[in-house]
């Protein structure tokens, strides 16, 4: 990375701290970034996607849609692959088009090019595969062998 571009990674990163209180591409011993679906929930939330959108630099509806994708990704409601299909070629040719000096990265292509016949295909909803819901069932599970491993280990106790 270049001078100027690490500059203005650090002046961003700095913005973001500042303005919205995130830490963002900083990283963390033994486990990674900061980037973190916490991280971009918060930074494409109605609170803060405008100011996002001015200290990054972009423009807004790139964040809109991004966001409108994570919402319809997460949810637990049968989606219209077709009406999917259409929002994400719409996204794709709009960031080409405006963004065409940054190359898409590799998962958002592959979400907006290969997304719908994903969700057309899947015999549940996309969000019910989330790792949110799976931690969710992990807990429910997990509560449910606490409770019965004391209820049965009582039956046994003198």
């Amino acid at each position: 990375m270049s001078k100027s571009n690490e500059e203005r990674k650090k002046n961003i990163q700095n913005e973001v701290r500042k303005q919205m209180g995130l830490l963002v591409d900083v990283v963390r011993p033994n486990s990674g970034t900061t980037n973190d679906g916490n991280t971009a929930r918060m930074a494409l939330s109605d609170k803060f996607r405008q100011k996002f959108s001015q200290i990054l630099g972009i423009e807004q509806w790139l964040l809109d849609d991004l966001h409108t994708l994570c919402i319809v990704l997460s949810s637990n409601h049968a989606i219209d692959s077709n009406r999917f299909r259409d929002f994400c070629k719409n996204l794709a040719y709009k960031y080409v088009a405006n963004y065409n000096w940054c190359p898409m990265i590799v998962t958002l292509h592959k979400v907006l090019i290969r997304g719908a016949d994903i969700i057309k295909s899947a015999t549940i909803p996309i969000g019910v595969l989330s790792k949110q819901d799976a931690e969710i069932r992990n807990k429910y599970w997990r509560n449910d062998r606490e409770q019965h491993t004391r209820k049965m280990s009582r039956k046994f106790v003198k």
